[in-house]
């Protein structure tokens, strides 16, 4: 027998289920091997959180080589999708797109990573809809980064408008999913990618599920479980959609008019809250959208009016007081102090009330009949750590809907 040497071959892995290191992971993302959900159950106990952001950063990498290669880059992308919703932690997202960004080609891999994102047919029937909502959330993400990159360092990215408009594109094709995590992630998308503009695919996607949408938010907010996140999600949320068009604003405006009349007491916390946080930094919307909001406050006090309760026509002023400063502030409250539907007593205890904090000496009408009687500490919302924007939508758009009765 001739002597031949033979030379090692390779330790071959062909599954995920089992690995406990970072090499391993990567070796079977080089070798394309498919993950699969149940593999991943034993996988997170098995990876740190530092671990899980270098193999998602290796997808990123991979991806991005691999980009003109179909099959390879579907299971690329099938593979991180899973590991993203299985994992559910937001921080992953944001360092699979740091990488990416960093990447030769980014451009042409990124609309590569939308189209399988938002076309793929899963491998297995399991777990479907989180990971294509999964999917939606990281495409959302990837546009807003885009714009947030732009707008810190331009000229670095080569045709980040057309980039952003070709995502958006693609994000309207899914918005008539039922879905609704992915509707809240495409409401802060076009939220954020529209600012400043027309806001006509933000117009668009309210008219097509913006009222259940609202109805699924309101109904989170009066829940003392998931009060916190829902409230999170509609102040960081709301000034986008104060500067929709008219029907926006009638979705909005009937949404709490009902609520109002079901939860008095909490949605005049709700009212006050907004209010206050609209005049903050954190606010996203403009000073239309602030004037919007104290139209809407005003259409709310005459609804308090109509049904002759008191006590919500005081908090609803009380909201309305915040923007006793603007310019425009005087303009809207005559308004509605002018208005027929207004009761003759509130219309007194809104002059009354406007001309008490510029000093004024005229008592038409006794304030104290209008404030609220009980006493001790001002109730509040829940507080909690502030949530990410796909963590908001992956806690509120799992909760399944409850019809309000």
């Amino acid at each position: 027998m001739d002597n031949v040497m033979t030379l090692s071959k390779p330790k071959e892995i062909k599954e995920w289920r089992g690995i406990v290191n970072v090499e391993d992971a990567i070796d079977l993302i080089d070798y394309g091997i498919l993950l699969k959900w149940n593999e991943m159950r034993t996988l997170k106990k098995n990876f740190s959180d530092a671990d899980q952001e270098r193999i998602v950063r290796h997808f990123a990498y991979r991806l991005c080589e691999r980009r003109e290669m179909h099959l390879s880059a579907e299971i690329i992308v099938e593979s991180l999708l899973i590991w993203l919703a299985s994992s559910n932690n937001e921080q992953l997202i944001g360092s699979f797109l740091e990488e990416f960004f960093q990447q030769p080609g980014f451009e042409d891999a990124c609309l590569t990573l939308v189209r399988i994102v938002l076309s793929i047919e899963l491998s297995e029937n399991s777990h479907v809809e989180d990971i294509f909502s999964m999917g939606v959330a990281m495409i959302c993400e990837l546009g807003r980064s885009i714009k947030s990159v732009k707008e810190a360092y331009p000229g670095v990215l080569k045709n980040p408008d057309q980039l952003i408009e070709q995502i958006s594109a693609y994000l309207l094709s899914v918005s008539n999913q039922s879905n609704n995590c992915i509707r809240l992630s495409l409401l802060q998308y076009f939220g954020v990618i529209e600012k400043g503009t027309n806001r006509e695919n933000f117009n668009r996607i309210v008219s097509r599920f913006g009222h259940s949408l609202l109805e699924h938010l309101f109904l989170l907010l009066f829940d003392k479980r998931t009060e916190a996140v829902a409230l999170q999600y509609l102040l960081e949320n709301l000034g986008a959609w104060l500067e929709g068009d008219n029907h926006c604003q009638k979705i909005l405006f009937d949404t709490m008019k009902f609520y109002m009349l079901k939860k008095p007491e909490r949605f005049s916390l709700f009212v006050n809250t907004t209010a206050e946080y609209a005049l903050s930094k954190e606010w996203t919307g403009n000073e239309r959208s602030q004037q919007t909001l104290l139209q809407h406050l005003c259409f709310l006090f005459e609804v308090a009016s109509e049904v002759n309760h008191r006590g919500l026509a005081f908090e609803v002023v009380c909201a309305m007081m915040n923007f006793k400063d603007k310019p425009y502030f005087e303009t809207v409250t005559n308004s509605t102090a002018e208005s027929p539907v207004v009761k003759k007593i509130f219309r007194e205890f809104l002059n009354t009330y406007l001309g008490e904090q510029n000093n004024s000496s005229s008592k038409l009408v006794n304030i104290s009949s209008f404030r609220t009687t009980k006493r001790g500490r001002r109730p509040s919302f829940a507080k909690l750590e502030n949530f990410g924007p796909i963590k908001q939508v992956n806690y509120l758009g799992n909760i399944p809907i409850v019809k309000a009765s």
